[in-house]
C-alpha cells in the first residue's frame, strides 16, 4: 500500500483530494497538512511514499517546501496540485523533482491517472542490486519498447529461452514472483523478470501487484 500525504490549506479541497486518493486502489492517506510546518512534521513521523502538494500555503512557498522535502535522505515523490498556471512555476516544480503537475480545477480522471502512472512507475523500479538498460528505459519511458515484429522477438529476448519461459509459465498453478519463477527455471531474477515483462507486454502473461507487505508492491506473474 502506497502512503500519501496531502498538503493543502483549503480544507474542502483537502477532503476532495482525500476522497480521490481513496478511490484508487493501492493507496492510503497517511495524513493531511494545511501548512508547510505541519507537512514537515508529518513527513518525518509518517514517512509517506507520495506527497500531493499545493504551491500556495499560508506559511511558506510550496516550491520552497518541495525543495526542502526533496533534499532529505529519503525523499518522497511529489505531485503538485495547484492553481499556479505560470510557466515559471511549472518549470521550477519539475526542476525541484515534482513528477506531475495538475492544475485546479481538475477532474477525478486526471487525478486518478496521475496516481496510476505513479503506481506503475513504483512497480517497475528494479529491486535487484543492478539494473539493465531495458529496465531503465521502461522506467523512464524515454525509449518505449517498440512493438515486436510477429514471430521475431526484440533484442535481448532469445527465442529458445522465450519458449522455455512460455512452457514453464503454462505449468504454474498460481502466480509467482520473478525470483520464484527464476529459481524454478534456472534463470536469474533479472532475466526471468525481463522475459515475463515481455510476455505481459505482448499479451501472453498476466501480472498482479500484491500490497500485503510493507514497502513496494510485489509483482507476481501468471498464465492467462
Amino acid at each position: 500500500m502506497l502512503r500519501v500525504l496531502i498538503v493543502e490549506d483549503d480544507c474542502r479541497v483537502a477532503r476532495v483530494n482525500k476522497g480521490f486518493v481513496e478511490q484508487v486502489g493501492g493507496f492510503s492517506v497517511a495524513g493531511i497538512a494545511s501548512t508547510a510546518a505541519e507537512a514537515l512534521r508529518l513527513l518525518e513521523s509518517n514517512r509517506p511514499d507520495l506527497v500531493i502538494l499545493d504551491l500556495y500555503l499560508p506559511d511558506a512557498s510550496g516550491l520552497d517546501l518541495l525543495k526542502q522535502m526533496r533534499s532529505g535522505g529519503n525523499p518522497p515523490d511529489v505531485i503538485v496540485v495547484t492553481a499556479a498556471k505560470e510557466s515559471a512555476a511549472l518549470q521550477k516544480a519539475l526542476r525541484a523533482g515534482a513528477i506531475d503537475y495538475i492544475l485546479k480545477p481538475y477532474r477525478l480522471e486526471r487525478f486518478a491517472g496521475a496516481l496510476r502512472r505513479y503506481q506503475e512507475y513504483r512497480n517497475q523500479i528494479p529491486d535487484g542490486p543492478e539494473v539493465e538498460q531495458e529496465e531503465v528505459d521502461r522506467l523512464l519511458a524515454r525509449h518505449p519498447v517498440p512493438p515486436a515484429t510477429p514471430g521475431i522477438p526484440p533484442k535481448g529476448i532469445d527465442p529458445l529461452t522465450l519458449e522455455r519461459v512460455v512452457q514453464a509459465l503454462q505449468t504454474l498453478s498460481s502466480p509467482q514472483t520473478a525470483e520464484e519463477f527464476g529459481s524454478q527455471t534456472g534463470l536469474s531474477r533479472t532475466t526471468a523478470r525481463r522475459y515475463l515483462e515481455y510476455l505481459v507486454e505482448t499479451g501472453r502473461a498476466r501480472v498482479q501487484a500484491n500490497y500485503g507487505h510493507v514497502g513496494r508492491p510485489e509483482r507476481r506473474y501468471g498464465r492467462l
